[in-house]
């Protein structure tokens, strides 16, 4: 049932601060802490890393005889990337 996963917020911050998203991070993530050299560390669980198969990288001229392309490095091309920058 889809209405089991809505979620209900009351509050949307834009554009939070570096320290804001630490905080909020450390209190509501569990497994999260803060290394020795400041980053911002997190337990992901289990398979939740992208699939490489969802991997697009834009074919342009400056680049493209460095790229090994085929099923994991897919050709994006420049219209399709700024368009997904929108969302």
């Amino acid at each position: 049932m889809i209405l089991q996963w809505r979620m209900l917020t009351s509050l949307k911050i834009g554009n939070p601060s570096v320290a804001a998203l630490y905080e909020d991070a450390l209190v509501y993530e569990t497994g999260t802490a803060i290394t020795s050299t400041g980053a911002l560390t997190a337990y992901s669980g289990a398979k939740t890393g992208r699939s490489p198969l969802d991997k697009r990288i834009v074919k342009e001229p400056s680049s493209e005889k460095d790229v090994w392309w085929g099923p994991v490095n897919k050709a994006m091309t420049p219209d399709v990337s700024r368009g997904s920058l929108h969302y």
